[in-house]
């Protein structure tokens, strides 16, 4: 509806009329829409901006902690591979170096065996009579061990 002109050709505004239509609302703040007004508009999307944007930092900051948790586990779990490699290697070593005492202690009482063995045959054919008596006086002494303990 167009605003009354007088006879200057210049609009009429002593009872100004709002856009709604109603004379008088623009005294009221009838003019205002308030669905639209930008600067409600601006407050509203500017604690919603601020909200994505905490939301987003938040986020954010969670990925960074688990990503940091991530590689410290990771950390946490190479070290203990690594532990367990070096303590594998350890056992072997040790496993390889008694294997080798033993092999050496068996070696020397193998050879001290042969030693006694070959000692007690020259004895035996230097002293033919003397080793007859000493083996019937050792089995002799052995049966009576053998009769007490049944």
């Amino acid at each position: 509806m167009a605003n009354p002109t007088n006879k200057s050709g210049t609009e009429h505004t002593s009872n100004p009329t709002s856009t709604t239509g109603r004379p008088g609302d623009q005294n009221r703040g009838g003019n205002q829409n308030w669905g639209s007004d930008k600067s409600h508009e601006g407050t509203t999307g500017g604690v919603m901006t601020a909200v994505k944007d905490k939301v987003q930092d938040m986020a954010s900051n969670v990925a960074d902690v688990a990503g940091r948790a991530k590689d410290t586990v990771q950390d946490w779990a190479s070290s203990a591979a690594d532990a367990a490699g070096n303590a594998k290697d350890r056992v072997k070593e040790m496993a390889s170096t008694a294997a080798d005492t033993a092999g050496e202690w068996g070696t020397a009482a193998r050879d001290k065996a042969e030693e006694w063995g070959d000692d007690i045959t020259g004895l035996i054919r230097r002293y033919p009579i003397g080793a007859l008596f000493c083996g019937l006086g050792i089995g002799f002494l052995m049966g009576q061990m053998m009769r007490r303990s049944n």
